[in-house]
């Protein structure tokens, strides 16, 4: 299975929902967070950015630069560690009356990336 933190914002990228790095990282800039909250939403997001590799793929066909990228990050639900921290980042931006849900999913769509603790799937039309 796996799980996508999302918010209701759509993406101008996918069309889709934006997901939760890209929402934190607005309401930093913001200043949306108390100082401890953000002190713990920075470390949070230092721990998965240093360990969560780079996917290289967001779209089926390399020679298609012109065409916006459509794949949407997925992270696999045995990930434990990964996911507590996504967790920790959802409860904090909630505290503030941002919602953030949680999707469910044993196959989001065609996968143009994987490794071990994450997906990059095109969503079926």
């Amino acid at each position: 299975m796996f799980l996508r933190f999302i918010t209701k914002k759509i993406d101008c990228r996918s069309g889709k929902e934006t997901g939760l790095f890209t929402l934190v990282h607005h309401e930093l800039d913001n200043g949306t967070l108390y100082y401890h909250e953000e002190v713990e939403v920075r470390q949070s997001l230092r721990w998965l950015e240093t360990r969560l590799p780079t996917p290289t793929r967001f779209k089926r066909n390399k020679k298609e630069p012109h065409r916006p990228r459509k794949g949407i990050c997925w992270i696999r639900h045995e990930a434990d560690e990964f996911v507590s921290h996504m967790w920790r980042i959802k409860s904090i931006l909630e505290n503030h009356d941002i919602y953030v849900e949680v999707l469910r999913s044993n196959n989001p769509g065609y996968v143009v990336y994987q490794d071990e603790f994450q997906i990059v799937a095109l969503p079926y039309k």
